[in-house]
């Protein structure tokens, strides 16, 4: 597990920059064209919930959401693990390019009327995402 990356403008981030552990492993399928995304976290609230995503560029250069991911719910120890496998998917992840988000809020907290509430806010941000690819 990594620890949090911090970005420079999260007013929060330097409280919890040592509180969440997080690792992540995409495993691209050419064949079968999908995508799995493993995540893993602690450091959480427990009971609480997290949305997540992919999205396009970087923990410093935010873009758009690529790939919504499947919440998660932090036990009552804090940890928490999500599977998301999405389909058709042409193409194996890029080297750089793409981000991880956890969000302070679940995915029905974090916008309002297609605005971003405070929940939006990531408080994890991971740019080094691990791609395997299976078969060819």
């Amino acid at each position: 597990m990594r620890p949090f990356e911090k970005r420079g403008n999260e007013q929060r981030a330097d409280e919890l920059t040592e509180a969440f552990l997080w690792s992540e492993k995409l495993t691209y399928d050419p064949a079968n064209k999908t995508l799995g995304v493993d995540v893993t976290a602690s450091g959480l609230v427990a009971g609480s919930d997290h949305a997540v995503h992919i999205h396009l560029g970087s923990c410093d250069s935010q873009g758009a959401v690529k790939y919504p991911l499947n919440d998660l719910v932090a036990s009552p120890a804090g940890t928490a693990e999500a599977t998301t496998v999405i389909q058709n998917v042409d193409q194996a992840p890029p080297a750089s390019g793409w981000y991880l988000n956890v969000h302070l809020g679940s995915s029905s907290q974090i916008e309002e009327k297609g605005q971003p509430t405070l929940y939006f806010q990531p408080i994890i941000c991971g740019s080094q995402l691990t791609t395997l690819q299976r078969g060819r």
